[in-house]
């Protein structure tokens, strides 16, 4: 029981890495490309970027599959 607990953890901690790594990966492709970088302010006047957008879809899409 316990040893099943802790691999799933494991699995849980390497899917989120997984996650992290490919979403980092992409911010940095955006930020690196020639195109300029939109900007936008959100409701609390907190800028949120196209890039930030981007990586939320692909963490919410490893989230998903959790």
């Amino acid at each position: 029981m316990i040893k099943i607990r802790v691999l799933n953890r494991v699995n849980l901690f390497k899917h989120a890495i997984s996650a992290a790594l490919e979403a980092g990966r992409l911010i940095l492709d955006i930020y690196s490309g020639p195109a300029d970088i939109e900007v936008i302010k959100k409701n609390d006047n907190t800028p949120v970027t196209s890039a930030d957008y981007a990586s939320n879809e692909i963490i919410n899409t490893y989230l998903l599959q959790t």
